[in-house]
């Protein structure tokens, strides 16, 4: 009913003074706009990392049980490791934002490419002992959550916040892509091959690709100030 109040955010009134307007603290964006960030080797640099990232996780992903089953391990082994990655990305991704926070967008880069080697590598060797399935859980628990942790933190890091959004939306775009192309990339390299040996091989290759071209969009950024821009 019109004669109810109308709801306003705790601590706002609905006609403040002029010192309570001087008193509302202006938060600066700092930053480069979307139009300016496309055009720097940072913002490219950056999205190759982001597919690369996408790609190999994807593609480990769907085809982690199968791999499990075709080497030798129980279902239920296969199914158990799979469902332990998922647990661990509980505390994987509140521990990443936090190690984030603390080390800067250089050192987050590299460490978000070596969780997702560490992955590739880890399931790459999955048939070394019978613990493997169970080393690939933690290291993919953190490599499955660089998917989504780093980009917001190391967007923000490289570009500002003035556009943050709407940087933000190409680079879910571009790891979009890598999402959809790399459960049908590994069953078809798996088709060509015969073997599941050499897609994790291709996906190491991928993720080293992306430790490296993160890094270098991060150092580029630093070094440009387009954060602060």
């Amino acid at each position: 009913s019109s004669d109810l109040p109308s709801l306003l955010p705790y601590g706002l009134t609905p006609h403040p003074s002029e010192e309570d307007k001087q008193s509302i603290p202006v938060i600066e964006q700092t930053g480069l706009t979307r139009a300016q960030a496309v055009k720097t080797s940072s913002f490219y640099f950056q999205s190759i990392g982001i597919f690369c990232l996408s790609l190999a996780g994807m593609g480990i992903s769907n085809h982690a049980i199968s791999y499990f089953t075709d080497i030798g391990y129980s279902p239920l082994t296969a199914s158990t490791a799979m469902s332990l990655v998922m647990t661990i990305m509980i505390g994987a991704k509140i521990l990443l934002g936090a190690v984030f926070d603390k080390i800067g967008s250089v050192r987050s880069a590299i460490l978000t490419g070596l969780c997702m080697i560490a992955s590739t590598l880890s399931i790459r060797f999955a048939g070394a002992g019978a613990f493997m399935p169970y080393v690939f859980s933690v290291c993919f628990g953190f490599g499955y959550s660089t998917l989504t942790v780093p980009y917001s933190y190391l967007i923000g890091q490289n570009f500002g916040t003035r556009e943050f959004a709407a940087i933000y939306s190409l680079a879910t775009m571009i790891s979009s892509l890598g999402n959809s192309y790399a459960p049908s990339l590994s069953g078809t390299l798996y088709d060509f091959f015969g073997s599941y040996i050499n897609v994790w091989n291709i996906y190491i290759v991928v993720s080293v690709l992306a430790i490296v071209t993160l890094t270098l969009a991060a150092k580029i950024s630093k070094q440009k100030g387009y954060g602060q821009m």
